[in-house]
């Protein structure tokens, strides 16, 4: 009796490794965070327009803060998401109406590649550094 229920418990754990070792499932990406430093100039109309960004990232969402330079410096709130490589900025500062920056994130996470719009922007492309 004895002989019969070793190659039974046998079958029945290779049954269970072989199982368990399933490769069909993806492996999940590599979680890019856009938290750091960035700096990117734009041109627009001739003029250049440059962005400083610092950013902060928990679950998705993006906080920060930083600065538009065109002939003064404006100082900025950023609030969003990232979500896998894609990123929705608002940058909003007291007096003017809120910038939408949008677009993707660099699989390294050091550059944000993107357009700006409202407040005067119309689909401007700028691409972010992280410094």
């Amino acid at each position: 009796m004895m002989h019969l229920r070793l190659p039974l418990l046998l079958s029945m754990l290779l049954l269970t490794m072989a199982t368990g070792c399933d490769s069909s499932e993806p492996e999940p990406e590599p979680t890019i965070l856009v938290a750091g430093n960035y700096t990117g100039t734009a041109n627009v109309d001739g003029t250049a327009v440059t962005l400083t960004l610092t950013l902060a990232e928990t679950n998705n969402a993006v906080t920060g803060s930083g600065t538009l330079r065109i002939s003064g410096p404006v100082s900025l709130t950023a609030t969003g998401t990232h979500v896998g490589n894609d990123f929705n900025l608002t940058l909003s500062s007291s007096g003017f109406e809120d910038i939408n920056f949008a677009g993707t994130v660099q699989s390294s996470g050091s550059v944000l590649s993107g357009r700006l719009n409202g407040s005067g922007f119309d689909n401007v492309a700028i691409t972010m550094n992280r410094t």
